[in-house]
């Protein structure tokens, strides 16, 4: 349960989101992300979608990809990159060579990932 608190997920907006005043019960939390999977899948698409944001960034250009899934709560580098290509169809590595190249291209990451891909061969 540590490596959960010490990740950049924003718990406090989350809990305010589902109920302003009081926390909801397991069968409110249930119902209410059932079109995401659940509770827990939520929270890992959310962190997937964080650590995709950082590989993609040039701020982040220094980490390495197993610290920048540990930073979003996957404890080991397999796993996240296995949650990574299940959801996003490419690896993570993938993912931050196709930023790279927009980068040293100069360009602005444009904002449709089937352009982007079109543009590299994908």
């Amino acid at each position: 349960m540590k490596h959960i608190r010490n990740t950049p997920f924003p718990f406090r907006p989350f809990a305010l989101h589902i109920s302003s005043e009081q926390v909801p019960d397991c069968r409110k939390l249930t119902y209410l992300f059932s079109r995401e999977g659940g509770v827990a899948s939520y929270i890992q698409k959310r962190r997937l979608h964080l650590a995709r944001q950082c590989l993609r960034d040039q701020r982040h250009a220094h980490k390495s990809i197993a610290d920048i899934g540990l930073e979003h709560g996957f404890l080991y580098a397999p796993n996240f990159t296995r949650a990574f290509q299940q959801t996003y169809g490419m690896t993570p590595r993938e993912t931050r060579a196709m930023a790279r190249r927009t980068w040293l291209a100069g360009e602005r990451e444009s904002p449709s990932w089937f352009y982007r891909a079109s543009r590299w061969g994908l």
